[in-house]
């Protein structure tokens, strides 16, 4: 499969529920991350185009922030090598300069060495 995204993506080595906050139902755990999007792990399916509001709830606080909330595309899906979890990518949806920075410090300070 051709690889479209620009940027590396980085594992974390950290625990992150995602929250939908219309719903305030748990969305899925974040697999990967880079600062234009992520993967997310579900036990449900998310059909590409869906549009979410997330929050994602950060075990300490980065870069001051103790959660992001973020807008997010889903972009494609599919069944994980469990067929029991599901599979998302998201691009984010013209993140605020607060949340790059957020998103990078997670990188940073969670992400796994390449």
């Amino acid at each position: 499969m051709h690889d479209k995204r620009k940027l590396k993506r980085r594992q974390l080595g950290v625990n992150l529920e995602m929250i939908d906050i219309n719903t305030r139902q748990p969305l899925g755990r974040i697999v990967d991350l880079t600062t234009e999007g992520l993967m997310m792990v579900s036990s449900k399916p998310l059909d590409p185009g869906t549009f979410v509001q997330v929050r994602i709830s950060l075990p300490e606080p980065v870069v001051g922030k103790k959660h992001l909330d973020l807008d997010m595309e889903s972009v494609w899906g599919r069944r994980d090598i469990n067929p029991d979890l599901h599979i998302t990518g998201f691009q984010f949806l013209d993140p605020r300069e607060e949340s790059l920075q957020a998103i990078v410090g997670l990188m940073v300070k969670y992400g796994e060495p390449e």
